[in-house]
């Protein structure tokens, strides 16, 4: 069985590999899925673990601090953490199609109408609450396109 060496205060000390990921994750089942290492141990880590199936050393982004993971788990929190991101996106480009498109149907209304832009801006909004807005904003304002597309913008 391969053994870590780590020194504390000058004294070495020898441990089993096994016996360390066990130190900080406990066992699968009732275990903690991941646990901060030292630096020193990290390396160490590193280099033992480099093509292991079962666990996953993550470093932060300045190489100054890391993390060791049961591999499922690790797997399974950037998974979630990737769709977490994508939705996030998706929300940020409706939001800026909204806008855009509020800002066209605002402008439609302001010119038909002399209303103030806050009142506008209301009614557009409103307006695209609507499933059916299209039949509405075109038959009204002439609008015949909205924006659907990050491009459009």
């Amino acid at each position: 069985m391969k053994k870590n060496n780590t020194s504390i205060d000058g004294e070495l000390i020898t441990l089993p590999l096994k016996d360390l990921l066990y130190i900080l994750l406990g066992d699968e089942m009732s275990g903690s899925p991941h646990n901060n290492v030292p630096y020193s141990v990290a390396l160490i880590l590193e280099h033992k673990l480099k093509d292991s199936l079962v666990y996953k050393l993550v470093w932060n982004e300045s190489h100054e601090q890391a993390v060791i993971w049961w591999w499922n788990e690790w797997k399974n929190d950037s998974d979630r953490l990737a769709q977490l991101r994508a939705y996030s996106e998706q929300l940020r480009v409706e939001g800026w199609l909204q806008k855009a498109n509020v800002k066209t149907i605002s402008d439609a209304i302001k010119s038909s109408a002399k209303v103030p832009d806050d009142v506008a801006n209301v009614m557009a909004f409103n307006i695209l609450r609507n499933p059916n807005c299209s039949i509405i904003i075109d038959a009204m304002w002439g609008v015949r396109k909205l924006k659907t597309k990050v491009e459009e913008l």
